[in-house]
């Protein structure tokens, strides 16, 4: 992340339930997030791997405003001069009760730098969601995407390049799994990539594979991590994030 990035960004406060991974080159400090994905097959297993999952999720959420600053062009390939749209955290989304909030928020100085960078009535919204399924993670931007199929690729392009420049955290070993895959949502561009997380060498833990979905349309952009179980599949995961874009996206 560069330092542009990484400055548009100040934590929230930290609570007993805070997870994240350590400090360092990206710039990032703590951020809630309700506890990790239990390990079925015994007590205290797999929590160091769903933690560091877990904060993979939190980290692709604070890439979202730069790509929005990254975002030039003049593609109309998803929604053209559709209506634009600011987005909430529902209460209720994709059959999950949200939590408290969790991640980032825009600072207010740093809202006033959007604007001036040609980011119109720029905003943020990152908030957790949990049922008996699982969890969800989301957080978005709105105001003025000028290419959303960029932005998208973008975001993706930043979390492979994560994973590779520092890719054993807190004992666990991250790797992005083949290409984003197109998903078919209405009026935006989505795609869905796993991520891996397998314990490094020496550490206990079960291995977790996790999709995140990505959105972009003219006025939105999101991203949705799915954690239901040791493993989700895309589909699926597509099928969270749909929903929960329709959710939160509100007329303007």
């Amino acid at each position: 992340m560069s330092n542009q990035q990484a400055a548009l960004y100040e934590p929230l406060p930290a609570t007993p339930r805070s997870y994240a991974r350590p400090g360092g080159p990206n710039g990032y400090g703590a951020a809630v997030w309700p506890p990790p994905v239990p390990d079925r097959r015994g007590a205290g297993r797999g929590r160091v791997v769903a933690g560091v999952a877990i904060g993979a999720l939190i980290l692709a959420c604070t890439l979202l405003g730069g790509f929005l600053l990254l975002t030039g062009g003049g593609s109309k390939a998803a929604g053209g001069a559709a209506a634009r749209y600011r987005l909430t955290a529902p209460e209720h989304a994709a059959g999950f009760r949200r939590d408290a909030p969790a991640g980032r928020t825009f600072r207010t100085d740093h809202l006033e730098r959007l604007r001036r960078l040609g980011v119109r009535d720029a905003g943020s919204v990152t908030a957790g969601y949990s049922s008996a399924r699982g969890k969800l993670m989301f957080s978005g931007v709105w105001g003025e995407v000028r290419n959303p199929e960029r932005a998208v690729d973008g975001m993706f392009e930043a979390m492979a390049e994560d994973a590779r420049r520092e890719p054993v955290r807190q004992g666990a070993r991250e790797e992005v799994v083949g290409s984003p895959e197109r998903v078919s949502v209405d009026g935006a561009v989505m795609k869905c990539q796993p991520v891996s997380f397998t314990p490094a060498e020496g550490e206990p833990g079960a291995s977790l594979t996790l999709p995140y979905c990505v959105w972009a349309d003219h006025s939105t952009l999101g991203v949705v991590g799915a954690a239901l179980g040791e493993r989700t599949a895309v589909p699926e995961a597509a099928e969270a994030a749909g929903e929960l874009r329709r959710a939160a996206r509100t007329p303007r």
